[in-house]
């Protein structure tokens, strides 16, 4: 349940311009301190909180199209 209201707090964060260069990349860090900042009370302490954290990250990033910075999801057919 935490590690979900995180994904969802970072996935808002990383749709947020603002948090993002001017080429379209994400900015990890700011990314990190929206999700900080809303999330981090739910955890247990600050290791907890970075574990999940990064896990997600790399979920999200595995996600991203490399060309575009847009999530590209695939479906098994």
């Amino acid at each position: 349940m935490i590690h979900s209201l995180l994904e969802s707090n970072m996935r808002e964060a990383i749709a947020n311009p603002d948090n993002q260069f001017k080429d379209g990349s994400i900015n990890w860090n700011f990314v990190d301190a929206d999700a900080y900042h809303a999330c981090h009370n739910f955890f247990r302490n600050d290791a907890d909180f970075y574990e999940s954290f990064h896990d997600i990250a790399e979920k999200i990033a595995n996600e991203m199209n490399p060309q575009t910075n847009e999530i590209q999801l695939e479906m098994e057919v």
